[in-house]
This record gives structure tokens, C-alpha cells and sequence, in this order.
């Protein structure tokens, strides 16, 4: 078997997970602070690039006579997800939305309000199925997964609700952010042994970084168990 996987393919998202963050992006320790569920259609990652500047130079005849581009820089990504049916905890931790609860204090719907858009920070998780060259778990490999990690996303709002004859649909839209505060992270979703049939959970390999946009790896470290509603984070 290879040291290295020549490439993967990466099917349909299985899982996502939110986390509370500060302002500097770290995960914040409390009662409600992560939520995992696999009630995801899709999730889109729009690049936010900053295109390169052009200098020109010309000449009295309006002939050019220099030009010079510059190098465009992808500032962060726009996200949105579209995900089947309502799930209040999800929605109030990403879009800071207050949380409608019964008579016994469980949370069992939205209250949507005319408000600024809330900057409250949480990051961002999410996994798809993968298939390649260690993939194949019954000739000794492992199962893989696409893993991507967007550690600060703000500006958190509801998009559009859709009734119709079939399934409710939702879409939540926010904004990556330049952050420092999620180092390894709070949880192993890498494999940090050196033997593929043997996986070893572990963090991030390398620190996150304040110019660092967007982490992707295939991993096969399975997603974590759907919670349902908001738990929570202990960090040791």
C-alpha cells in the first residue's frame, strides 16, 4: 500500500458540527456550547476573493505602453447551508435567533426578529463519505471521510424557508473571519498515527493560523454521534 492516498472522491455531506466561539475564535467551555446533527442537503462555500489590481500605463496616443496585474488574495468564504426541517438549537447557535421553549424548557421552535445581524462567533464543521485508495476497509483499509473546518464564521442569519408538498427546507448564511483562537482544537478528527489500517484519533496537526481561510483533509476518523440538541464542551 502507498505512504500517501493518490485522491479521494467525496460524496454527499453526512455530517456537520457547531461550536460556540469568542471573538478570537476560541471554543467557549459551557452547558450548550456544541451540537451535532446530519440534517444537512448542503453546504456551499463561496470564495471571497479579492481580485488583483491592474496598473496601466499609456501614452499620449492612448497606446499601452506598460501593465502590471497584482495578485488577487482569497480574503475568507461566504457559507450556506441548506438543511431539512427546523432544529432551534442549531439555528439559535448559528444565527443567535432567541430560542422559543416549552414548559419544560425544551427548545421547540424560533423566534425570528427585525434585528442588526448578531457578529457571535461559531465554527464550523463538516464531513462527507470518501472513497479511494484506503478507503476499502474490507482489504484491510479504512473507511475515509472529507473533512472541512472553518474555525470563526459570523454574521450568522436565517435565509429562506420553504413550505411545500415534500419535506421543510431552511437556509442559514455567515461569513469566515480572521481568528487565531482555535489552535488544535477541542477534538481528534484526524489520524495521527503512521499505519492507515490502524487509525489513531487526534487534533489538528498544525496549529490554526490568523491567515489561515479553510482546512480540508480526508481522515479516517468517523464523524462524531448526532446530539440532537446542544450539549455540553469539556475541555481537559
Amino acid at each position: 500500500m502507498a505512504n500517501t492516498p493518490s485522491g479521494f472522491v467525496t460524496f454527499a455531506a453526512d455530517r456537520l458540527r457547531a461550536t460556540r466561539v469568542d471573538r478570537c475564535g476560541k471554543p467557549i467551555v459551557g452547558p450548550k456550547s456544541t451540537l451535532v446533527t446530519n440534517a444537512v442537503i448542503s453546504v456551499k462555500l463561496a470564495a471571497d476573493v479579492e481580485e488583483a489590481p491592474v496598473i496601466e500605463v499609456k501614452n499620449a496616443q492612448q497606446q499601452l505602453v506598460a501593465r502590471k496585474v497584482g495578485q488577487p488574495t482569497t480574503k475568507g468564504y461566504k457559507v450556506t447551508l441548506t438543511l431539512t426541517g427546523m432544529n432551534p438549537e442549531f439555528m439559535e447557535m448559528t444565527t443567535s435567533q432567541k430560542l422559543v421553549t416549552n414548559g419544560n424548557g425544551d427548545a421547540v421552535g424560533l423566534r425570528i426578529s427585525e434585528q442588526p445581524i448578531s457578529l457571535n462567533g461559531f465554527a464550523l464543521e463538516a464531513w462527507a463519505d470518501a472513497q479511494g485508495e484506503w478507503s476499502d476497509d474490507c482489504l484491510g483499509g479504512s473507511a475515509m471521510f472529507a473533512y472541512y473546518l472553518l474555525p470563526m464564521l459570523s454574521g450568522g442569519r436565517m435565509g429562506d424557508i420553504e413550505l411545500n408538498d415534500g419535506a421543510l427546507s431552511c437556509v442559514i448564511e455567515a461569513q469566515s473571519q480572521r481568528s487565531s483562537g482555535w489552535g488544535i482544537g477541542p477534538y481528534d478528527i484526524a489520524d495521527s498515527g503512521t499505519d492507515p489500517a490502524t487509525p489513531v484519533p487526534g487534533p489538528l496537526a498544525d496549529e490554526w493560523k490568523l491567515t489561515d481561510v479553510l482546512h480540508n483533509e480526508y481522515t479516517p476518523i468517523a464523524p462524531p454521534t448526532v446530539t440532537g440538541g446542544a450539549i455540553a464542551l469539556a475541555i481537559p
